[in-house]
């Protein structure tokens, strides 16, 4: 299952957005589709907060396997940038499928953070019968399809590794893979990820230093 959410303050605008998407969306996947609308409330004080706070959760819960923000947001109070939102989800998921809608391409591209490839310029990509829009639908799919799949198989493998560990079966390889895995993971997952035990974690870590200052010692 693919499920977009899109953060954009007019309605019509989610609609050509969803329109575009859906026309250029892999036939043999399309009953996989679906779109969460994120609610903006123009009157809320922290808006950026709110928002930023239920998308974590709906990535930690798997409720979203990829993000569309619209640059410019507005609310009672201010305008937010779809950058500072960027922003802010790729410190704490690096690599979860994020991508601003623009109208101002080289603007959105000032802050360093930003990657060329996760700006689309809006007007381009709704006008969905064009190379352009087919082709970031195309990048936006498979982008979603990697972040799936490498999220399944490192909790899959994690999960196998602390079975392992609760059975005191764990070689000293493998715990150095376990942390590792920990840590690719938390690229993908919000770093509250239940899937590996924060405790056992420390424990390992520990483990792998004493083995290193073993090591070092012989």
């Amino acid at each position: 299952m693919f499920t977009i959410g899109l953060i954009d303050d007019d309605g019509s605008q989610l609609r050509s957005i969803r329109r575009s998407i859906k026309e250029n969306w892999p036939e043999q996947q399309f009953s996989h589709l679906e779109f969460k609308n994120y609610e903006i409330n123009l009157d809320s004080q922290n808006l950026l907060t709110k928002l930023f706070e239920e998308i974590l959760k709906d990535i930690l819960g798997s409720k979203i396997s990829g993000l569309i923000i619209d640059y410019k947001i507005l609310s009672k109070n201010k305008k937010i940038e779809g950058t500072e939102l960027f922003s802010k989800i790729r410190n704490i998921v690096p690599k979860f499928p994020v991508v601003i809608l623009t109208e101002r391409v080289e603007e959105s591209l000032q802050p360093l953070y930003i990657d060329a490839d996760k700006v689309y310029e809006k007007s381009k990509f709704l006008r969905l019968k064009e190379e352009y829009c087919s082709e970031k639908v195309k990048n936006l799919f498979l982008n979603m399809k990697k972040y799936i799949a490498n999220k399944e198989i490192l909790i899959n493998k994690l999960e196998n590794y602390n079975t392992k560990y609760l059975n005191d079966k764990l070689t000293e390889q493998e715990l150095v893979e376990m942390l590792e895995l920990e840590k690719q993971l938390s690229e993908l997952l919000p770093s509250d990820s239940p899937n590996v035990d924060e405790d056992l974690v420390e424990d390992l870590k520990e483990i792998v230093s004493l083995l290193k200052e073993t090591n070092t010692l012989e």
